[in-house]
C-alpha cells in the first residue's frame, strides 16, 4: 500500500511540475505594459489616432474603432445612386462598422499620403484637418474581395494637450 502511495504521490509530483513548465505557442503571455511595441498607440498624436484606425480595422475591433470616433462624429460620402451626399452619426457608423468587421473574412487598411495637415484653436478647443489617401482591401473569402483606393478628409478635436485626438467629421472622398 504504502509502495502504491509513493507513485501516485510521485505521479502527481511530476505532472505538477510538467504543468507548471508548460509553455503553450499559441496561447502567448499577455503583454505587461512595458513592452516598447505596443499594437495601441496613443490618441494624443495624430499619428497615433491614424495607427488605431489601422489596427481596428485590421484586426476588426469595434472598442478600438469606436474609442476613435467623437460623441459628435459625422461621416458623409457621396451616394452615387441618389446622385448627392449622404451621410450618417456615430451610432450609425458604429452599425455599419460592425457589421463589415463581422462579414469581412479579411480587411487590409493601409494609409498612404498625408496631402495636408492644418491645425488651430477654437476657443479652449484644438482642431486638426486631415487629408489622406488610403488603400482599402475587404476580403469575403480567400480568393473574393474588393479594393478602394481613395481619398479621407478628417476633422479630429480634443479639449486639451493632456486628451487624446477624437475624429469628429469623417469625409470619404472616393470616386
Amino acid at each position: 500500500m504504502r509502495k502504491k502511495g509513493f507513485i501516485l504521490a510521485l505521479f502527481i509530483s511530476i505532472l505538477a511540475i510538467t504543468l507548471i513548465a508548460c509553455n503553450n505557442p499559441f496561447a502567448p503571455k499577455l503583454a505587461d505594459g512595458s513592452s516598447t511595441n505596443q499594437i495601441i498607440s496613443d490618441q494624443k498624436t495624430v499619428s497615433g489616432v491614424f495607427s488605431n484606425f489601422c489596427y481596428a480595422y485590421n484586426f476588426k475591433d469595434t472598442l478600438v474603432y469606436s474609442n476613435l470616433l467623437d460623441r459628435d462624429f459625422t461621416f458623409t460620402y457621396y451616394d452615387f445612386e441618389n446622385g448627392d451626399k449622404s451621410s450618417w452619426d456615430k451610432e450609425m457608423d458604429m452599425n455599419k462598422t460592425n457589421k463589415l468587421f463581422q462579414n469581412a473574412y479579411k480587411i487590409e487598411l493601409v494609409w498612404n499620403d498625408i496631402w495636408s495637415e492644418i491645425d488651430y484653436n477654437s476657443g479652449d478647443t484644438l482642431y486638426m484637418n486631415v487629408n489622406r489617401r488610403f488603400t482599402l482591401t475587404v476580403y469575403y473569402s480567400a480568393t473574393v474581395y474588393d479594393y478602394a483606393y481613395g481619398n479621407a478628409f478628417f476633422k479630429l478635436r480634443r479639449f486639451s494637450n493632456n486628451d487624446p485626438w477624437k475624429i469628429v467629421y469623417w469625409d470619404d472622398q472616393s470616386a
